[in-house]
């Protein structure tokens, strides 16, 4: 027979309500417990997905910033783009990014170089203060992208001046997007080059092209043509997020970032996670950074489970449990009133159900978190609040049991009276409207809060209670004043910069207008805010520019200079450009108008081409060339066209290194260069006067003037003109040799003068002696009678002293008729052997005289010759007579005659008294003599070797004369080429 289990059967057994009573609250706490371990999951979940929400909208709303400020450098571009290091040093320190925008390693600047342009470039930076400049690394391409600035410069951004980032694979990818995009692009990971500490952190970069001012840039390939550089902003990814999440009091969850979308070791960016357990919840989440993907892999911390509501489920199942066996032992106890206890049990029953029911929802309600609750009454006394009301003020729950936890004493001062007029709204109308105040947090700091009360029972007093809801409003307030302080720096770059900068909509209405507006129109931003350009500018200017708006608003950016009205009525150039902006469905919403005021710039322009034109049509009508030169890399800045004309070499050789010092004259170039170069560090202006070579070989005489401009940096600038003054030079060089040859010719005239002199002294002498003699013997035979043998020897005495001064007559003679050049020869065939043994029978007796012994080799096949007989026994008879008179008695005199293929020679030596080495060139000079003096042993006018050369020459020989010195004997050689007569 099968047991009756129906409840009818056990509600009748005395025992069966007892267990049924035990089993149905086991069955109802195990039930609580579930639900609240379910409710306490969902929520924790919740709490976990907000604070993801938190951290990536952290992290994007920095970045964007950050972007945005680096956006603003490229303006400064867009707007000059020949912006000097000092300009962008001024601009960056205006931004004080180490205390405005922390976690930000600096904003700088990387210029695009052609290979022709860069020693062009590496000279400027050195101009410009950066003596060490050089770009690397240092190896030959297309292109070169350099950093040249790099703000604030301190010891890490130093490492990173010069660096060509282009070189780096993943640096030129994100450059190359940002170049053919036109838009902000970020890099990979990277190791920055700033990375000079020996932990180094990962990072990357973030670039925005800046394309040369005033040039289309609709196409790709229009912005790779026109591209002038990328503003670009390196991070260091641990200084950046370390700020942004390091004054976290309480975190919840923990983070790592990976650049791309693999999760791997190479790619980790930032690890933001000190707990190595095994986390409750994970979840990985991706952001696009300037179009580059992070993924984030969020999981979280004990700490999060030390807030959970599972932590009441043990609790909640012991109580349910406890509560079960005390029914369960009440049940028992009043089984003999079985019907009044159901009824009881049963409305109990009900009524817990419902109790249960209702603060189950209102629990799920706040413990939720999703905003603040606590309960407390008038005096200011806290009883209970959920974790985000304690979390937001900073207390525990231990605080709030110990009554630490009060609405009144975290009110600062100033915001009672809301507190006050709240209460009475309370005691009115039952609640209070949400208002903002602040609440002092336990650390003392303050959190601004959102809040509103309602009254919860009773009309007495001392036992009404208050319940208030509260949200915390610092990501709002912080998000807040970030937008403000957003707006504010660009208000302060708009207004810094010495441009208009105005913002249009596509109606065509002013919606941003920086000071210079204000300035030029001398109407208020905000008067000018929502008015149409044409009620600003005026119907004339209007129409002038409005083809450009029509362009501008049809998405095509525009570029143009005009001339517009200044107030003062004075005409102003400016340039302008219009730059569209897109909505994001790609409709244009409205345009950036930047307007420069280039007047200066054009004043200046024209200023300078006028005094260019002057200076090229002054310096084109003489022969100067200007130069210019830095005098740090010594190479030439400026070179005139006037060095082709006057040098002859190609103005692009003088551009080339060390040009100037290799074409120097050799003889001038040592001191040259050392003058230039002393002269160039102690003087201002200097000049001097050098040679140089011409490209033809001439050698051109230069006059240089130098000017020394000294820069405040330390930097040489060298400028001057080369003057040509070979003409000059040439003249004084034929002026001191006419000089010269004219003291040559003085010293020469002066010589034949004392010649002259000495000639005529003895001339005197030599005509003196045989005519005292012959006026002697005159005297005598006039006035005396003698016998016939003194007579005949008086009468051969005045014959033989006659012969004499004949003889030194016709010498005179001959030597006049020289110098006149009357002499002349009369050619006949002559035998010259006769003829030179005539002379030798002539002067024999002579040499007898003192016992000179004559040595004759003559050659008797010399046959007959051509020429003038009595001139060459003249020659010879000088020549043998001259060798007997100055040997001495008992010498020795050699006379040789013979033919040596074409030639006739003769030679006369002999052992006199020889001539020293001294007077030898001047042998045959006319009226010279080894001893000129009245005293001298043998007589004679110094005419005889004068008359021999001569007549020699005229003959078309020559004659010679060898010495060995005094005592030594001479030897007088005379080679006619003479033609034989057959």
């Amino acid at each position: 027979m099968r047991p009756d289990l129906s409840l009818k059967t056990i509600f009748k057994h005395p025992a069966g309500t007892s267990y049924f009573v035990l089993v149905g609250t086991l069955l109802l706490t195990a039930g609580a417990t579930f639900l609240v371990a379910m409710t306490a999951e969902s929520q924790d979940k919740f709490r976990f997905q907000n604070a993801i929400t938190r951290t990536q909208d952290n992290i994007q709303n920095r970045l964007d910033t950050y972007i945005a400020l680096s956006g603003a450098g490229s303006a400064v571009f867009a707007v000059n783009d020949q912006v000097s290091r000092a300009q962008f040093h001024t601009f960056v320190k205006q931004l004080n990014l180490r205390e405005r925008y922390p976690g930000i390693q600096g904003i700088g600047f990387s210029r695009r170089v052609s290979p022709e342009e860069l020693t062009a470039l590496i000279s400027e930076m050195k101009r410009q203060g950066v003596e060490n400049f050089s770009i690397r690394p240092n190896f030959p391409r297309s292109e070169y992208h350099s950093i040249i600035y790099l703000e604030p410069l301190d010891q890490r951004n130093q490492a990173a001046i010069g660096f060509d980032m282009f070189t780096d694979t993943v640096r030129r990818a994100a450059m190359e997007r940002a170049r053919d995009s036109g838009t902000v692009a970020a890099s990979g990971k990277v190791t920055l080059v700033q990375e000079i500490d020996r932990h180094k952190q990962a990072g990357f970069l973030i670039y925005i092209p800046v394309y040369r001012n005033g040039i289309r840039t609709n196409t790709v390939s229009e912005r790779r043509a026109n591209l002038l550089g990328f503003v670009y902003s390196p991070y260091r990814a641990g200084d950046l997020l370390q700020d942004i999440f390091g004054s976290e009091k309480q975190r919840l969850i923990d983070f790592d970032i990976y650049d791309g979308t693999e999760i791997k070791p190479d790619n980790l960016l930032y690890s933001y996670r000190n707990n190595t357990e095994n986390p409750r919840f994970q979840t990985n989440k991706t952001i696009a950074i300037a179009g580059r993907t992070w993924t984030i892999v969020f999981t979280s911390k004990p700490e999060m489970n030390s807030l959970s509501l599972r932590n009441l489920v043990p609790y909640i199942g012991f109580t349910g449990a406890a509560i079960s066996l005390v029914l369960f032992a009440m049940v028992r106890s009043l089984n003999n009133s079985r019907h009044a206890a159901e009824r009881s049990a049963a409305a109990l029953r009900l009524s817990q159900e419902a109790l249960q029911e209702s603060e189950k929802r209102f629990r799920r309600l706040v413990e939720s978190n999703i905003f603040g609750v606590a309960f407390g009454d008038f005096n200011g006394r806290i009883k209970y609040a959920n974790d985000y009301f304690l979390n937001m003020v900073g207390y525990t729950l231990e605080d709030m049991l110990a009554g630490e936890v009060r609405w009144d004493a975290m009110t600062p001062s100033e915001y009672l009276y809301l507190d006050i007029q709240a209460a009475e709204e309370l005691r009115k109308n039952g609640v209070a409207p949400p208002f903002e105040k602040e609440y002092i947090r336990k650390d003392g700091s303050r959190v601004p809060i959102l809040i509103g009360r309602a009254l919860l029972q009773g009309s007495d007093v001392e036992q009404e209670e208050i319940i208030a809801f509260s949200l915390d409003l610092t990501a709002q307030k912080q998000a807040q004043e970030a937008l403000r302080q957003h707006e504010e720096q660009l208000r302060l770059i708009t207004n810094a910069l010495p441009v208009f900068i105005s913002y249009v909509d596509a109606q065509q209405r002013y919606r941003f207008n920086n000071k210079k507006y204000e300035e030029w129109y001398g109407i208020k931003a905000s008067e000018l805010y929502g008015k149409h350009i044409k009620d600003v500018v005026g119907d004339s200017v209007y129409d002038s520019i409005r083809p450009y708006i029509e362009t501008v608003l049809s998405g095509k950016p525009v570029n143009y200079e005009t001339q517009i009205l200044a107030p003062d009525g004075s005409k102003r150039y400016v340039n302008i450009s219009y730059v569209p902006q897109f909505s994001q469905g790609g409709e244009t919403e409205g345009f950036v108008a930047l307007i420069n005021d280039i007047t200066e710039n054009k004043q200046a322009e024209q200023s300078l081409k006028q005094s260019e034109e002057r200076f090229r049509k002054l310096t084109e009508k003489v022969r100067v060339i200007p130069w210019e030169i830095d005098a740090i890399t010594g190479n030439f800045t400026y070179i005139g066209p006037q060095t082709v004309e006057i040098l002859g070499y190609p103005l692009t050789d003088w551009y080339t290194n060390n040009f100037w010092e290799e074409h120097i004259h050799p003889e001038d170039r040592e001191w040259a260069i050392n003058y230039c170069t002393e002269s160039s560090q102690s003087l201002d202006d200097y000049e001097f006067e050098y040679r140089m070579l011409a490209a033809d070989g001439r050698v051109v005489w230069l006059y240089d003037i130098v000017n020394v401009v000294r820069g405040e940096d330390g930097s040489q600038l060298l400028h001057g003109f080369m003057i040509d003054i070979t003409d000059r030079k040439l003249a004084e060089q034929e002026r001191e040799q006419l000089l010269e040859r004219e003291k040559v010719a003085r010293t020469q005239a002066e010589a034949a003068n004392l010649l002259k002199d000495e000639f005529l002294g003895v001339l005197s002498h030599e005509l003196r002696t045989p005519l005292n003699a012959m006026v002697g013997w005159i005297h005598l035979l006039r006035t005396r009678k003698f016998d016939e043998t003194t007579t005949a020897r008086a009468l051969e005495t005045i014959d033989r002293n006659t012969k004499t001064l004949a003889h030194l007559i016709e010498g005179v003679l001959n030597v006049s008729r020289t110098i006149q050049g009357k002499l002349c020869l009369r050619l006949e065939k002559v035998e010259l052997l006769s003829v030179v043994e005539a002379v030798i029978d002539t002067i024999r007796p002579a040499a007898d005289a003192k016992e000179i012994q004559i040595e004759c080799r003559l050659d008797p096949n010399i046959g007959i010759v051509v020429g003038d007989g009595d001139r060459l026994q003249q020659v010879f008879w000088n020549l043998i007579s001259n060798a007997v008179k100055f040997t001495p008695n008992g010498g020795r005199v050699e006379v040789q005659l013979e033919r040596l293929d074409s030639l006739v020679q003769l030679r006369v030596s002999d052992s006199g008294e020889g001539i020293t080495s001294d007077f030898l060139p001047y042998v045959f000079d006319r009226f010279r003599q080894a001893d000129s003096s009245k005293t001298r042993p043998h007589g004679g006018l110094g005419l005889g070797l004068a008359i021999v050369r001569h007549l020699v020459e005229l003959h078309g020989g020559t004659v010679t004369v060898e010495s060995a010195g005094i005592g030594q004997g001479a030897t007088f050689i005379v080679n006619l080429p003479m033609k034989v007569v057959a």
